[in-house]
This record gives structure tokens, sequence and C-alpha cells, in this order.
């Protein structure tokens, strides 16, 4: 028998930021098209209805925060994106996606863990027209955390859930720390699982350390059918900041973690991390 877990992410005690699309805000939040790669909506309006002003642009466009960091970058011909789009995590050294609109109508979409790492590759068929943006998935392959292939989840016991992948459902897909950006992602093989959380720093400094890495955790364990305990194994941390697991509990069919990072101001250095089970 195996658990369905879906991942739900919920901040405690902190400021919570949802996540509706490719969002920034700085002076050319928007392209000059009414179209752009990548999202399919980016602030309130949907790929396709964006207030661009040059319906016809040919060139190349970037997006950038407040710092001046490069937060999507991609080229246009005739006011449709093309060839390679770029859309980067928040501390500005790697990219989060990259997908390539070859002119046969063919795409190539990969996403990568805040680490770098591959997280999943999708071919298909996408579509610029009519005021809309849309594809059409024909291939997906997944990796773990370690690099390797994860198969087919209808055709084995391997369940994987990891940002942006069905079947996950993370709430506040975007959530904040202090001074940090948290994406977990988690991984299931029938009542065995990993957590892995990355603290992605949104600032490139601050006045005591330069930031140019996530900081991760990653937790190994199961959960105990007969006892219906949560079983931890191996717990792992990198970076200069300290992750604390305080707790753990199954609750309203629920596999609860609840973590702090003692480095970090209180009360915006608590989390938790909700898996439901069925």
């Amino acid at each position: 028998m195996n658990f369905c877990f879906k991942c739900y992410f919920i901040i405690i005690g902190c400021l919570v930021f949802l996540s509706f699309g490719c969002q920034n805000s700085s002076n050319n939040f928007y392209p000059p098209s009414n179209y752009i790669g990548i999202c399919g909506k980016i602030g309130k309006y949907s790929n396709g209805e964006l207030p661009g002003k040059e319906k016809q642009f040919t060139g190349y466009w970037q997006q950038f925060d407040y710092n001046g960091n490069i937060i999507m970058e991609g080229a246009y011909k005739n006011g449709i994106p093309v060839g390679i789009w770029k859309d980067y995590h928040s501390y500005n050294k790697l990219p989060s996606c990259i997908v390539t609109y070859f002119s046969d109508g063919k795409y190539d979409e990969k996403n990568y863990y805040p680490d770098g790492m591959i997280q999943s590759q999708t071919k298909g068929t996408y579509r610029f027209a009519a005021n809309s943006y849309s594809t059409i998935p024909k291939q997906k392959k997944c990796w773990d955390f370690d690099g390797n292939i994860i198969h087919d989840t209808s055709r084995s016991n391997v369940i994987f859930f990891a940002e942006g992948n069905e079947p996950v459902e993370i709430f506040n897909s975007s959530s904040t720390l202090q001074d940090y950006h948290l994406r977990p992602y988690f991984l299931a093989k029938g009542y065995h699982f990993e957590l892995k959380v990355f603290l992605i720093p949104f600032k490139t400094n601050t006045d005591d350390v330069v930031l140019t890495e996530p900081l991760t955790f990653l937790l190994k364990g199961k959960v105990n059918p007969a006892s219906g305990k949560v079983e931890i194994s191996e717990t792992y941390s990198e970076g200069f900041n300290t992750f604390k697991l305080d707790a753990t509990a199954i609750k309203d069919s629920c596999l609860w973690f609840s973590f702090s990072i003692p480095e970090l101001a209180e009360p915006v250095n608590k989390f938790s991390v909700g898996i439901i089970l069925k």
C-alpha cells in the first residue's frame, strides 16, 4: 500500500506572498509585446493579453528586480517569443526554468532545483495566437534530488512531488522568511520519503555576508503504518544557517514537519510543511 502525498507549504509567523504567475516590480514589469515566454500569466494579465504596446516587437527583452538583477529574458520576432527563454531564481545565479521555442511549433522546457540540478523536462507543442498562449505536453521526465530519473508514476510505485510538477499542490508557492524565499520539494516511495527545503536569498548581499547560494536541508524517513508514527532516519543541512526540526506529527490525515532557523529573527524564522496522506 502506498500513500498518496500532496504537499502544502505554510509559513508561520511571517509575511506571505502568493505567486500567481511570473511577477516583478521593476519599471519594465511588462514586455513590449502582449505575449511573454514561459509564463501563463504575469501580474493580473493572462499571456496574450499583456498591455504591451509594440505588437510587432522584434528584439531581446529582459526583466529586472528592484536591485537590477535579471529575473527573466528572451527574444521576440514580430511580437512572438522565439528561441531560448530563461527564468531565474531570485538569487540571480542559476535559472529556474529554460524554455526553447522552436520554429516548427515544438518546445522543450527544463525546470531546475535551486541548486542547479535538473528537476524535470517537458517536450510538446506550443501556440501563441488569438491573444492566448497554450502548450500541449507530449513527453515528460523527472529527476530526484541526486539526478536519478524517476519513471512514469503511472507505471511504478515511485510518486514524484516537486514544486511545479503534477500532481503537487503547494500552498503559498512563493513565501518568505527573513531575507529568504522558501522552496520545498518532496519525494515518496511507498512509506519512505525525502523532503528537501531550499532557502533562496532574495537579497544579493547583507551587511554581514554575501548571499550567493541557496541553503539546503534534507530529511529522510518513513511513516510506520503499524504505529502511525513518523520515523526520521537522516537529516542533513548545508549552509551557514541551522535548520532545526522542531516537531513531526500526523494530524488530520496530514504528515506535518515544523522547522525553525535560530539564526534568523523571530517570528519570521519558523515554517511548517504538511503533506496530505491518502
